[in-house]
């Protein structure tokens, strides 16, 4: 198999994070894209007051939309798009503070579905653990995320 190509890596995540902070609900949200690389996919949410729900908490759907972003990226790493076909979320604390971290790697990559997981934290701890199953969708670019694989263009 090819080698990674670093220039491509490189702008594949500077494509992605103007995707995610500019284009439909991951935009409305305020994700951000802070790492990404191959299989491993990292962001952030500052959290505001639409962010929280009626105990003053990070909605649980807020949690779950951030997990399924960063764990889509994850699985999108290499370039070869995709859709996820199923999710499941454990919530193991409550989300209080201004910012949530959540840091999201594959576990497998099939020639047809990708498991993934994602985790969120804050400063004080780990939120939630979540595990998602993606369709490989070959020849689609999610996130503008091209192959790695591919040879820089002169």
């Amino acid at each position: 198999m090819a080698d990674i190509n670093p220039g491509i890596v490189s702008r594949n995540e500077e494509t992605a994070r103007k995707e995610i902070a500019t284009l439909g609900y991951t935009a409305d949200l305020g994700v951000e894209l802070t790492r990404l690389e191959p299989g491993y996919a990292e962001g952030r949410l500052r959290v505001e007051d639409r962010h929280r729900n009626t105990n003053q908490i990070v909605h649980g759907g807020v949690l779950y939309a951030l997990c399924d972003t960063m764990a889509s990226l994850a699985a999108a790493s290499w370039g070869d798009g995709g859709a996820t076909v199923q999710g499941n979320i454990s919530y193991m604390r409550s989300a209080q503070g201004d910012e949530i971290i959540c840091k999201a790697s594959v576990d497998r990559y099939g020639r047809h579905m990708v498991f993934s997981h994602a985790d969120v934290f804050t400063r004080d701890g780990q939120v939630c653990h979540s595990d998602f199953i993606h369709m490989r969708m070959p020849g689609t670019e999610n996130f503008g995320i091209r192959s790695v694989y591919e040879e820089e263009a002169e």
